[in-house]
């Protein structure tokens, strides 16, 4: 062998030489495995989280999914309207942190209350008159959201 040169025979038994090695092919594998893998989860709206902790000790965590809201009653009193749910809870039986109401009856949902816990009722101080409006009930736990109730039966307020 000439000095300076370089001789991949050494390498052969590693199969890391050559233009097709096992080790690339192995290497191009598991980055289409992986990327494919990436790409499904994001396709399927999977949500990732992550947190850091110190201590000793083992501990667990579970994830926990919010109830979806009970349909609201509303009621017309004078030009406002109360609106009223039973509560939900979370799997474990704590209270979810609190609701959004919405109105519903124009082009897009209007917010008219958010409550915290145990409170089960707002007061719409401005609803529309003479119009045929409901309201939702979605259950709410600091940026999280349950899925929205169904709409209450619809109310007019007179003018």
């Amino acid at each position: 062998m000439v000095p300076g040169s370089f001789d991949p025979e050494p390498l052969r038994w590693l199969g890391v030489a050559g233009p097709r090695s096992r080790v690339l092919r192995l290497l191009t594998a598991v980055l289409a495995v992986v990327g494919t893998s990436i790409g499904f989860a994001i396709a399927a709206g999977a949500a990732w989280g992550a947190w850091s902790a110190t201590g000793a000790g083992h501990g667990t965590a579970r994830a926990s999914r919010l109830p979806a809201g009970r349909r609201p009653a509303a009621t017309v009193s004078g030009t406002q309207v109360s609106v009223s749910w039973s509560a939900v809870f979370l799997p474990s039986g704590a209270d979810v942190g609190g609701y959004v109401v919405n109105r519903l009856g124009g082009s897009s949902p209007i917010q008219v209350c958010r409550v915290a816990t145990p409170t089960t009722s707002c007061t719409d101080t401005t609803p529309p008159t003479n119009q045929q409006i409901s309201y939702t009930v979605t259950p709410a736990q600091e940026s999280w959201r349950g899925a929205t109730s169904p709409p209450s039966a619809p109310v007019v307020v007179a003018a």
